[in-house]
This record gives structure tokens, sequence and C-alpha cells, in this order.
């Protein structure tokens, strides 16, 4: 990854993000995802809709999502990681499988230096008990993330620990903890513009028809997430299933998928994900139990050998 030596190229980085993301202010906050696919992609793609949610999309950078398909991955990274950047170091159980970080090209290694070289803020999140690495297990540029106080995420307790990153988020942009009076005003009046949004949006726009259910269907929350080669993702984190059928619109479409099962230990997926009349993305797989996910091969639009992994909450 390119390093920046000198201010007028940190300069000319700041004016292309301000491009992408809109310039960065004292109120706004801009967060930089680090993490590993084969570890914490569920967890990032989860923590993801939660920050877009409180902060809106401009502020969250996560490849997956925000690098756009044909882009220069060195330098769209290397420009996201300016100094304003809080970084989230995902680390999960895998983290440093067979001694990654030793690997001077590796994508996490990189980040991580280059957040540290910028002063942008890092702060480790131990996902679902995993643990710090010790320093005499990091390259010598890394070794001050050993020293850092870590936040956590558990599935177990996600909103808790969500919530406790926010609180930690306010306090760094001097922002003190609202009064419970001034919350529920805010709450009330927001649900109340939500809701009247929401019915609008429900009447003018058309669901598209639900998928017949392939085998006896699935019932309950499950997280189902589509990773494909070529960057595209499908990320449904504690979808409720009913009679095997779930559908959810979002700001830019509508997701619908079938769940069911083909015997005790394989279940299959089938449905789409429209952006528009006529731009629908597809989706179907299958996949085995194997420990505590069902994990298999999917297509997802015009991509094949994707990755499907289905987990029931």
């Amino acid at each position: 990854m390119p390093k920046l030596a000198d201010s007028s190229r940190k300069w000319a980085n700041l004016s292309r993000r301000a491009l992408m993301f809109g310039w960065p202010s004292a109120s706004k906050r801009y967060f930089f995802l680090s993490y590993r696919r084969n570890d914490t992609a569920m967890a990032a793609g989860r923590l993801t809709r939660d920050l877009v949610e409180r902060y809106g999309a401009e502020s969250v950078f996560r490849d997956s999502v925000t690098i756009r398909i044909g882009a220069d991955l060195h330098r769209t990274i290397d420009e996201a990681l300016t100094a304003d950047a809080t970084v989230l170091a995902l680390i999960g159980q895998n983290w440093n499988d067979a001694d990654r970080l030793a690997d001077a090209t590796d994508w996490v290694r990189q980040e991580l230096e280059t957040a540290f070289e910028r002063n942008a803020r890092v702060i480790p999140i131990l996902v679902d008990g995993a643990v710090m690495p010790a320093p005499t297990n990091l390259p010598d540029k890394l070794k001050r993330l050993a020293y850092l106080n870590a936040a956590r995420l558990r599935d177990s307790d996600w909103e808790n620990d969500v919530n406790v990153l926010r609180d930690d988020f306010a306090f760094a942009a001097g922002q003190p903890r609202a009064k419970t009076w001034a919350r529920w005003r805010f709450a009330l009046g927001g649900v109340s513009i939500g809701c009247l949004a929401l019915a609008v949006y429900y009447l003018l726009v058309p669901w598209p028809s639900l998928p017949d259910v392939p085998g006896t269907p699935a019932e309950g929350q499950w997280d189902v997430t589509v990773t494909c080669p070529n960057q595209s993702t499908l990320n449904e984190y504690g979808a409720r299933f009913h009679a095997g059928r779930y559908s959810r619109k979002f700001d830019k479409g509508t997701t619908v998928l079938a769940l069911g099962f083909l015997s005790d230990n394989t279940v299959s997926v089938v449905g789409s994900v429209t952006f528009a009349p006529s731009d629908v993305y597809p989706v179907s797989g299958t996949a085995r139990l194997d420990g505590a996910h069902y994990k298999g091969s999917a297509t997802y639009g015009v991509a094949g050998n994707c990755t499907l992994i289905a987990r029931r909450l």
C-alpha cells in the first residue's frame, strides 16, 4: 500500500475523499472497518448496518460495500485512511492464522500500519470471545495495538456492546450523553416521522412476489450471507422467517428470500434482491451443516462460485 510522505499528498487525499463521501465535520464521525472476511465478515456486516443507521452511509467505509467494481483497491483504501478516521479493527479467533501478519503485503497489516502512521484513532474490537494478540506476535509497527484498550462484540449481547461503542464515540466527539427526557422527546418525534414515511413507502412501492419455499420451511431468526468473488455481497442479519419466507424493504429496493430444509443437515435458499424493475439480482444456493453454521455455494445476480453461510440465531 502506498504511503503518504508529505502534507500536500495528505490534502490531495482529503479532497478526493470529500468528493467520495463529503467533507468530515466536527459533528460527523467517519469509521473505517478493518477485518478479515474469513474471520469476522458477519460481525463486520452487522456492525456496518448499525453504524449506517446511526451516522449515515457516507460515514462508514467497508471494503466490500464502499469500493466500487473496477476501482483501484490500494489507492481507494489509502485515501480512505485519513487522520480523522476512527479505525475499527475487528479481531476474531482466526485474525492471525498462520502468522498472516508476518507478511508485509497482508491487507490488514497495511491498513493498521497506515492508520498508526497517520495518527488515526484505532479501536480493537474483540469478536465473540477472541483475545488480544500478544506484542511478541505482532510486527514492530503494530505492537502498540496490543496495549490499546479493546471493545468487544458478542452475538449474545450485541445491542449492549454496540451501545457501549456509541457512547464512546459520543464522548470522543465531546458530546455528553443526552438527558433522559431529551432522548425520549427526540425518539418520539423520530418515530412519528418514521411511521409516516414508512406508510407512504409501503403503499407506493410494490413488493416483488415471494418465491416458493424449497423443502421444509425454516422458521425463526437467521443470519444469511452470500459473498462472491466479484465483491458482490448479500447480508441479511437477524432475518425473521415465517413459514420459510422473509422480505425486507430498504432505501434502494427490496429483498425477498425463501429458506427451507432439504434434509436435517442441508438448507436451501432462493429469492432475489430488486433495486429497480429492470435491476433484479436472483439468489440461489445450498448449504450443509458445518459446526454452528450451514456453509455451501450460491449464485447472486450474474456472479457464480459465491459462498453461502446461514446460521440460526
